[in-house]
């Protein structure tokens, strides 16, 4: 069951729940760059060996068996249709493909070929995107969509943003010669015009 504000975990709700979590309750590792609640009411913590999904209860993992391009997970964002996305530390992004919140995936559409597709011998649940051709560009700190959909990511090489294609594809343009996103003014950097 998701976590929500029916369990006090919405920020301003009534309630406020109290608790403390680790690796000996399921959390993947000690070390939390991000958490982010996504619409469904589940918590996603970014941490140093892969995605931890708590849904109220216990963790779900994810990490490179999973498909994503590294263990380590510096943030999470959620798109205007509700789709998962993870910033790495090396290897760009990553976009969930095999979302456990989903009940409509069967299998079929337009991603049942990245579903079947394999990593090590695993299922692979992550469709991983390298930002650019750089090794700097594709170690991704931050991640936000704005209101429009676009995709905007702060990288090693600086900043960048993408327009997400019908099959969940991003299409990356370079941004204002790469500056890193704390020389952009603060409307910018929260998604704000």
């Amino acid at each position: 069951r998701p976590v929500g504000p029916a369990r006090g975990v919405a920020a301003g709700g009534p309630e406020r729940l109290r608790v403390a979590l680790d690796v000996r309750d399921g959390l993947a590792h000690g070390r939390v760059n991000d958490i982010y609640q996504d619409r469904g009411g589940y918590l996603w913590f970014s941490t140093w060996e892969g995605l931890s999904r708590f849904d109220g209860e216990r963790f779900v993992n994810y990490g490179t068996d999973d498909g994503l391009p590294s263990p380590l997970i510096n943030a999470v964002a959620e798109d205007s249709l509700g789709r998962l996305w993870v910033a790495c530390h090396t290897g760009g992004i990553a976009r969930l493909i095999d979302d456990p919140r989903d009940p409509r995936q069967s299998g079929a559409g337009s991603d049942s070929v990245a579903r079947s597709a394999s990593v090590a011998g695993a299922r692979r649940k992550f469709a991983a995107h390298r930002v650019d051709a750089s090794r700097e560009s594709n170690v991704v700190g931050s991640i936000l969509f704005d209101a429009s959909g676009t995709l905007w990511c702060d990288t090693g090489a600086g900043l960048y943003r993408a327009r997400i294609d019908s099959a969940g594809v991003p299409h990356f343009l370079s941004t204002a010669r790469n500056r890193r996103a704390s020389e952009f003014p603060v409307g910018v950097q929260c998604g704000r015009k």
